[in-house]
């Protein structure tokens, strides 16, 4: 027996049924307008040249939610899966069914806003739309989330929770990557990318960060720290020490900030109050490191089935700069990219190894990207881990991806999976 199955009748059927409220005419637009077949005349099940793969064929058998559904139109009738699925996957019910709804995060009301806006609409224009439903959204300076379309109109992200599969956090610096946004996310039971609350606060304190590799046995730079309550009474006792377990050149910087913000290089002493003073300007709580003279290198790490693994390392020329700040960081043009960095092989064998180790020391989740510098005596420095890299078009973390022959859109179903 043969069915006659239009938009309509699938239509009404299933909304009888309450099976997947939301199913809408539209999400049937594709469906035939007279009689489908789904059987072949002699009841076997062929595999067409144009089926899915085996691995989506058994993330379609565990949709029991709607393979049940049209099997139950057919009342007990052999219904042939090959086609129903090459059917299926050739409209629009295949997209509404399997998408998953995916909320970009950007903006914030850090420091690094504008950076994080423009990390934001890279991971939306490049996130698979066969495979996602694309949210992106602006966490504005007020507290509220706004839809970067539709004229900013204000999205209650926690009243719609329950229609989102996963949250991509594309913000930096304060609020961010600090464990803040991670938190938030926890309390109302909403998924998100990237590592979670403690190991992001760990990350992004420079100075609890320092602790975690020298309890791994990782070097990192000396340095001490002070909060600006601490420099307003005891200023010559801080220079005084600055002086004494530091010395020059030195490099003065926020505890708690990214993207190289705040960041000064002291090679004098009549140098070291202008930039502290300047440094207080972007944090309360700074930290004098020893300098280390070398050539800057990072080394990206994603996350595939539980298991993480490094992209090449990357050996970082200033062009902008001094040093890898802001400027060379997102300028066009402000910094070359060696990828896969041009040092012996045994030294990007090594920095690799102390990415992952860094990566899960910090107990990170599936991405990082950490900061070192190899001296000309070939030891490396640790100097600091990103939770969430940046994801511009000139960041160092998609490029070194592109290396190894993962897409920008593969990249981020790494991370969305991990």
């Amino acid at each position: 027996m043969r069915r006659e199955l239009t938009r309509d009748y699938l239509h009404e059927e299933w909304s009888s049924r309450g099976n997947r409220p939301g199913l809408t005419k539209r999400a049937l637009s594709e469906f035939p307008r007279g009689q489908v077949d789904w059987r072949q005349s002699d009841g076997h099940c062929r595999r067409p040249k144009s089926e899915l793969p085996l691995t989506e064929l058994n993330k379609l058998l565990k949709e029991q939610i709607y393979f049940s559904f049209f099997s139950s139109l057919f009342e007990g009738e052999r219904l042939n899966i090959a086609y129903f699925r090459l059917f299926v996957k050739k409209s629009e019910i295949y997209q509404f069914i399997m998408k998953k709804t995916i909320v970009a995060i950007m903006g914030g009301y850090s420091k690094e806003r504008e950076v994080s806006l423009v990390t934001g609409r890279a991971i939306c224009k490049n996130l698979d739309k066969t495979k996602y439903k694309v949210i992106p959204l602006d966490w504005g300076k007020d507290g509220k989330f706004y839809l970067c379309k539709n004229g900013r109109k204000q999205f209650d992200l926690f009243g719609n929770r329950k229609k989102i599969d996963k949250v991509f956090i594309a913000l930096h610096g304060t609020g961010g990557e600090d464990g803040c946004i991670q938190g938030l996310l926890e309390c109302f039971g909403i998924s998100y990318t990237g590592s979670d609350v403690v190991s992001s606060a760990v990350a992004m304190n420079k100075v609890l960060s320092a602790g975690v590799y020298r309890r791994m046995g990782i070097l990192t730079p000396d340095f001490i720290d002070f909060k600006k309550g601490e420099w307003l009474k005891e200023k010559k006792k801080i220079i005084g020490l600055i002086k004494k377990k530091i010395g020059f050149p030195l490099v003065i910087k926020p505890v708690d900030q990214g993207s190289s913000v705040g960041v000064y290089i002291i090679r004098k002493e009549k140098e070291l109050i202008p930039a502290i003073k300047k440094s207080f300007q972007t944090s309360n709580w700074l930290m004098a490191q020893k300098f280390v003279k070398g050539e800057e290198a990072t080394c990206g790490v994603l996350e595939k089935n539980g298991k993480a693994f490094a992209l090449p390392p990357t050996r970082i020329v200033a062009n902008a700069g001094k040093f890898y700040d802001y400027k060379s960081k997102y300028k066009t043009g402000g910094s070359t990219h060696i990828c896969p960095a041009d040092f012996k092989p045994a030294i990007n064998k090594k920095i690799q190894d102390l990415a992952v180790r860094s990566h899960r020391g910090f107990d990170c989740c599936g991405m990082s990207r950490t900061d070192f510098f190899v001296t000309p005596k070939n030891k490396i420095y640790a100097i600091e881990i990103n939770t969430i890299p940046g994801m511009t078009p000139m960041s160092l973390l998609p490029e070194a991806a592109g290396k190894m022959g993962v897409s920008f859109s593969k990249m981020l179903d790494l991370i969305i999976m991990s």
